[in-house]
């Protein structure tokens, strides 16, 4: 039996859920390095950062060597001067470290004054999944509510018009497109069509060029055109899009022979 085009109006309610996420803190890289020429002198370049080669867990002038693993290095970062070292960020002026990010002070008195997915923490807007809290916020939640709605039929298409060259050309595999190719002359007003490749239904499971490219108003759903002049695959969804840049848009389908052919509207 033929395959029926319908459209449908109806109005959905949408309502999004929001959630935290992590956010890295602010701060500058420590100093990159390459090899170790490159570093001050003291200091050595491992895991592209340079470190002092005297601190805690090295020997006074025992330099730690150049591939040694990043987990046996310090972790301190080597900032300018007047740079405050916050793991593997130097601070910039007027911040703080706290949990290895850096964070302005006396920045908030409650989470109301933080944005960017932080909380107020002692003062301070710290990044959710740092320090104590978890990674999000539980109680930044909202309730989707689906608004009530009834579909109507606008209208339905049940096959082309007495007089069509391809009469048994009404059943629809493939997905309509929709596009106003302005055939009112008037581009202030809008008024889609819908195209769309239809067949006769009996392609013996071979792919066929049996199918005819239609389009049809999405007002009333009446045919507008039959581009019958070259059948095209039967179940492919046609393309649309202004191929030529004058503003009104083409039409591409697939034929079963191979290649493509195009259709261009010519007031």
């Amino acid at each position: 039996m033929p395959v029926r085009i319908s459209i449908r109006i109806a109005g959905i309610g949408v309502a999004l859920v929001a959630w935290g996420c992590d956010c890295s803190g602010t701060g500058s890289p420590a100093q990159p390095c390459g090899p170790s020429e490159l570093c001050p002198s003291g200091f050595v370049c491992v895991d592209q950062r340079c470190i002092p080669g005297n601190i805690d867990g090295w020997e006074d002038g025992d330099a730690p060597a150049e591939d040694a693993p990043a987990e046996d290095a310090p972790a301190e970062a080597v900032c300018e001067a007047g740079g405050v070292a916050c793991g593997a960020l130097c601070c910039d002026p007027g911040e703080e470290c706290r949990f290895d990010v850096c964070v302005v002070p006396a920045a908030c008195d409650g989470d109301e004054d933080c944005g960017s997915d932080t909380y107020c923490h002692e003062g301070a807007c710290i990044p959710y999944g740092v320090g104590p809290r978890t990674d999000r916020n539980p109680e930044c939640t909202r309730v989707a509510v689906v608004a009530r709605f009834s579909p109507q039929l606008q209208c339905s298409w049940e096959g082309p018009p007495p007089g069509d060259a391809y009469p048994a050309q009404r059943h629809v595999l493939s997905t309509p497109m929709v596009v106003d190719f302005d055939f009112d002359g008037d581009p202030a007003l809008v008024r889609p069509s819908i195209v769309f490749v239809a067949d006769d239904g009996v392609d013996g499971g071979t792919e066929q060029p049996t199918g005819v490219v239609r389009i049809i108003s999405g007002r009333d759903c009446s045919q507008q055109f039959s581009l019958d002049m070259q059948l095209v695959c039967h179940s492919c969804p046609p393309a649309v899009g202004d191929l030529d840049g004058d503003g009104a848009p083409e039409i591409v389908a697939f034929q079963a022979g191979g290649g493509v052919v195009a259709f261009r509207y010519d007031r």
